[in-house]
């Protein structure tokens, strides 16, 4: 029997390398600790900024922070970029990082951003999607039927996150995390599971 090591996740496996890869920079001093990391737009100083919109996302504080949210990735990444494909699960993460950064620069704009915290947010409300089912009704109009355990799942996600928000520490930017959920459930009810009734064949992921 042989094995071999296989990339059937090419952009889990990209963003995964490329966290690593800055953290590694900036600790040996090639980076500095917020090069990457988003800025409010008070403080940009050139063009080249605004791409921290989306850099900040790969941009993490320390080891510790890093190790929160590479094991989700790599857990969840894969299965999610091949149901999903390539071009519609890097369009969930530009999503999570640009609203999140829009949110943050309104709500905390004195301070910087940085952490995969809201796309692994984001992953996870995904992942829990599998549950929904989509059937066309026969008015043709669409039903997703929403499982009980989902709508549970994601009002416990929001209690933690509002509930951190009060009391939390402020150093973690939980709005960021709260906008990764919501583009997760909201993408989660838009792809639906594959089924659109019996015998269609049509599925949304491919």
């Amino acid at each position: 029997m042989q094995y071999r090591v296989t990339v059937r996740s090419p952009l889990t496996v990209a963003i995964a390398s490329l966290c690593a890869v800055s953290l590694i920079a900036q600790q040996l001093g090639i980076l500095s600790p917020h090069a990457l990391a988003f800025l409010p737009p008070r403080y940009w100083h050139s063009a080249l900024d605004c791409t921290r919109v989306f850099t900040w996302i790969i941009s993490h504080a320390g080891w510790s922070h890093l190790m929160g949210n590479l094991p989700t990735l790599l857990l969840l990444g894969p299965g999610l970029e091949r149901r999903l494909g390539v071009k519609r699960f890097a369009v969930v993460l530009l999503a999570v990082a640009a609203c999140g950064a829009a949110c943050h620069s309104v709500t905390s704009p004195n301070e910087g951003l940085q952490g995969l915290s809201g796309c692994v947010f984001a992953m996870l409300m995904l992942a829990g999607g599998a549950q929904l089912e989509r059937s066309k009704l026969a008015t043709g109009a669409s039903e997703v039927s929403v499982p009980l355990s989902y709508v549970l799942l994601a009002l416990l996600f929001s209690l933690q996150e509002l509930s951190g928000w009060w009391s939390g520490p402020r150093t973690i930017a939980r709005l960021a995390h709260f906008v990764g959920g919501v583009i997760g459930i909201a993408a989660a009810v838009w792809l639906g599971d594959g089924r659109l009734g019996p015998g269609t064949g049509h599925n949304p992921f491919e």
